[in-house]
């Protein structure tokens, strides 16, 4: 006679396997924010989640006393941390204006391109990277 499985043994590997299912997706989404070089936008996150538990915890009286404290501490040094700050998103404005740019020229010159094709102001063949009497070069299965 088969024993009946009770709820209590079904709810628990239920539970078991959620875990696992989570523990997988959080690694998987961690090694393709690694893998998509998107880490740090992940890593400034999680500081500021830490952050915030950390502020949340902490009594009033407290964390007054160490805001002070950080604000200190970055302004020490004649600013160097927060003019360090400064001139890193200054940079980054240049770089994201430039690749702006870049990328606007691109899709420019493709419009051009292919309103010259449409319009029939150009020819095809000025485009090809070959004359089209190439013989085809793909690797085929053999015949058995």
């Amino acid at each position: 006679m088969k024993k009946k499985s009770s709820t209590k043994d079904r709810t628990s590997s239920i539970t078991k396997l959620r875990w696992v299912d989570v523990a997988y997706r959080l690694v998987d989404g961690v090694l393709g924010l690694l893998n998509s070089n998107k880490a740090y936008p992940a890593f400034a996150l999680v500081l500021l989640v830490i952050i915030g538990i950390i502020s949340w915890r902490l009594p009033e009286s407290d964390l007054g006393w160490i805001l002070k404290r950080i604000i200190e501490n970055a302004t020490t040094s004649s600013g160097t941390l927060i003019g360090f700050l400064v001139l890193t998103n200054i940079g980054w404005y240049f770089v994201v204006r430039q690749l702006k740019r870049v990328y606007q020229a691109e899709i420019a010159r493709l419009i051009n391109v292919r309103q010259a094709l449409m319009h029939g102001k150009v020819s095809i063949q000025n485009h090809r990277s070959s004359s089209g009497e190439q013989q085809p070069t793909m690797i085929l299965p053999a015949d058995e």
